[in-house]
């Protein structure tokens, strides 16, 4: 992608009031006129969901998201890489229009491709389960397939049909249950189907023994008589083989499956407590294999992989509990392998920490070609600064030192936006790039879209930043999570001098937290004072979920607001120097510009999260969240989105509608009265994405849907922070892949269309 929109020319209106900036906080005051028009892809490296070597030597590297760049280029969420490394450009282009963002990929006979797509199970009319690709990316016309349902894995056969295992599968009106198998056009197998008959269950994994024969690994199987099954064996024809027996703890459901050179299936089985069991060909346990294993081994991964190497070994995943590899034990091992009796092998030298691996194969030469989160590596050039979700590991699992590695580009995260002197735009968050330079979580970007790489690189942060505002006088404070030391992230606040330079003269308190401390707000007073709102200890172990600082960074005393085990989430100070406070988990309130309680305002009580907050120039006030209010004592009933009256009353005069942004995050509003809401998804009760799928939508002033926005328009994934510009222009911030054109998690949308006058 590139920075395609034209910057056309520049206006001087001046900025008419303040909106929020995502968290709650106010968008900064413009101390220029001019303002920026252009966005910029805002990137970070890829990992990858699955990394295929093909029998010519290319390599296919599926992520998780639905679009990517490689190479700088834009491709669909997958690319294949020539043997030499060279970005197969022509065949991405190509598989965009033929299979955008597949799940999963599998080798066919001539150079083909077999691609697994997503669940078309609450959309029979979507796009196929199933797709067969030719060796250019071009979809193979000579296959067609109806099937509709879950899809979790394919099984290609050496006889060239394929085998597609599941969750209510089907064709039309006839139920094929959770398993089936298709000819080389795409028709069902009749004589497989009719010949295994009753089949239930979820299928997860197949895998083919030399013989021909299937195994199939689920949950809950029930075929031929026997129920609540793990593990089957079929003939090729599709009959149930009575005379395998595999037996696993209906405790330890079967995640992964394999099958070894001599033909013994190997199952990882447990989801967290795991454990690895390899059977003989009759079913029976192998007592020959013993796992022992020196560490506990957890799997969180829905879909491990599990590779049998050729020369007896076991390679698996050993993911930590909840992610978090034990960093203070040397010995831990995010990769295992073992040897064929089941003991560990410890001279594998795989050393980093990933917490996941997504796949493995071993390659002809004998090496292993890993898929994992994201990682650098010392000993690897290409890795040694930039991480990498793609590794060639030595039989040894050494890391190849001299491998080439593909650059692969998913969407930053964008958290927080403000507008700087001289036409620029900050732009704060999680990222590593604006387009194809180096930034490190917290850029200045030009009214063209370009980055200020003097500013950037003297700005270099580490950590999650997630907040930034600029002070009148051109420096600029930032918060949010620093770099992790011994394992725990360390809250992060600073103030920047106009060129990006650290200013040495403010000194703010040591802020600790732990996983569940956090700086929710911050804002700039008129006075130049810092309030912040989160949960934090200064040095001696005081906790606060309010904080003054001064201009300098030293702790305000005269501020003193009311001891609360509330947890503050956001912030507004108002023009007369009262604050406005959203907390959690029961109210909205004001405070006095010395900290105490307004009893003028009448608090609002609710249940849920207020996670940021606006207000009209008329001093109404609008809180968005995920919470629900209201519905009794005469107070309407209100989620998620409200508007308040200057006292804190609720204003009965807007009508939020329900839509599709399920958690708010950023509320901006118009200077003719509309306003834009952003945040996250909603979801329908199968956890499916309702549509339309942006997550920003305008309304109108009085609440209901903006009919002139199309939300077709609007962002594919999270917004996090919305900034008007003074002729009603909009940038919007989050982790996304696309608007109305394919763009990176920073958006520029024009003004809205002006309103017709009302008919007399």
């Amino acid at each position: 992608m590139s920075f395609s929109l034209l910057f056309s020319a520049l206006w001087q209106l001046p900025l008419l009031f303040l909106s929020s900036c995502g968290h709650g906080e106010p968008a900064t005051a413009i101390l220029s006129p001019l303002v920026p028009r252009q966005g910029a892809d805002i990137c970070q490296p890829a990992s990858v969901s699955q990394v295929l070597q093909l029998s010519d030597g290319s390599r296919v590297l599926l992520s998780g998201i639905g679009s990517l760049r490689a190479e700088n280029r834009e491709v669909p969420g997958w690319a294949r890489y020539q043997a030499d490394g060279q970005l197969d450009t022509a065949f991405c282009r190509r598989a965009a229009r033929s299979a955008f963002h597949p799940q999963e990929v599998y080798e066919a006979s001539g150079g083909k491709l077999w691609v697994r797509m997503g669940s078309n199970r609450f959309d029979p009319a979507g796009p196929p389960l199933l797709k067969r690709l030719n060796a250019d990316g071009t979809a193979d016309a000579s296959f067609s397939t109806t099937i509709t349902g879950e899809l979790n894995t394919c099984l290609p056969l050496r006889d060239g049909r394929i085998l597609v295992g599941g969750t209510y599968l089907s064709e039309g009106k006839q139920v094929l249950g959770r398993l089936a198998c298709l000819r080389a056009d795409g028709s069902v197998d009749t004589g497989f189907t009719t010949a295994l008959g009753a089949f239930e269950g979820v299928v997860i994994a197949l895998a083919q023994q030399r013989n021909g024969d299937i195994l199939v690994g689920g949950r809950r199987l029930s075929v031929g008589g026997k129920v609540d099954l793990s593990l089957i064996r079929l003939r090729l024809s599709g009959q149930f083989d009575t005379g395998f027996q595999a037996l696993l703890s209906p405790t330890m459901p079967l995640m992964a499956l394999t099958v070894q050179a001599d033909d013994k299936p190997v199952v990882l089985a447990g989801m967290g407590a795991a454990t690895v069991v390899r059977f003989l060909p009759s079913g029976a346990p192998d007592p020959a294999f013993q796992l022992r294993l020196r560490q506990a081994l957890y799997i969180t991964n829905n879909r491990p992989p599990l590779v049998a190497l050729a020369d007896g070994r076991i390679l698996f995943p050993a993911h930590a509990q909840r992610g978090l590899p034990p960093t203070n034990d040397p010995t831990w091992r995010s990769l295992l392998c073992v040897q064929s009796n089941g003991e560990q092998d410890t001279t594998f030298q795989y050393r980093a920490l990933p917490p996941y691996i997504s796949s493995l194969q071993q390659l002809p030469d004998g090496r292993v070609l890993a898929g994992t989160s994201l990682v650098r590596y010392a000993g690897v050039s290409a890795a040694r600064l930039t991480p990498t979700g793609i590794v060639v590991l030595q039989p040894n699992g050494a890391p190849e030192s001299d491998q080439r590695l593909p650059k692969l580009q998913g969407p930053g995260t964008v958290r927080a936006l403000a507008t700087y002197p001289h036409n620029q735009l900050l732009v704060a968050g999680s990222f590593s790039a604006v387009g194809d330079q180096e930034a490190h979580n917290l850029a200045r970007l030009h009214s063209d879209g370009t980055l200020d790489t003097a500013f950037t690189r003297r700005c270099n942060l580490e950590g999650d930043l997630q907040h930034v505002v600029v002070q009148p006088d051109g420096r600029l404070l930032v918060a949010g999570w620093g770099s992790r030391v011994n394992n725990s992230s360390q809250l992060l606040l600073v103030r920047r001098l106009p060129d990006g330079s650290p200013d040495t003269t403010f000194a703010p308190p040591l802020l600790t937290a732990d996983a569940y401390q956090s700086i929710t707000a911050l804002v700039l007073q008129p006075d130049g004072k810092v309030l912040l709102a989160g949960q934090f200890r200064l040095p001696g172990g005081k906790e606060h979920t309010l904080l003054r600082l001064t201009a300098l960074g030293k702790v305000d005393l005269s501020f003193q607001p009311p001891v609360s085990t509330e947890s503050a989430r956001s912030l507004l100070v108002q023009p007369d120097g009262k604050i406005l406070v959203g907390s959690y988990p029961s109210l909205v309130r004001r405070l006095l510009p010395d900290g105490r309680l307004d009893p003028t305002f009448q608090s609002l009580r609710y249940s849920g999260l207020v996670t940021t907050l606006a207000q009209y120039p008329d001093g109404r006030i609008l809180v968005g969240g995920q919470f629900s209010a209201g519905g009794f004592q005469g107070i309407p009933q209100l989620t998620d989105l409200a508007r308040l009256l200057p006292t804190g009353k609720t204003d009965t005069t807007f009508h939020a509608p329900s839509f599709q942004v399920r958690y708010i995050q950023a509320l901006a509003v118009l200077p003719d009265g509309r306003l834009w809401v952003g945040g996250s998804d909603r979801r329908d009760s199968q956890g499916n994405n309702t549509a339309p799928f942006s997550r920003a939508v305008r309304l109108l002033s009085h609440g209901r849907l903006d009919p002139s926005f199309d939300p077709a328009l609007g962002p594919d994934g999270d917004v996090n922070a919305l900034l008007v510009l003074p002729d009603g222009a909009l940038f919007l911030g989050g982790q996304f892949t696309r608007t109305s054109r394919p763009q990176f998690s920073l958006a520029w949308l024009p003004p809205a269309p002006a309103k017709k006058p009302a008919k007399r």
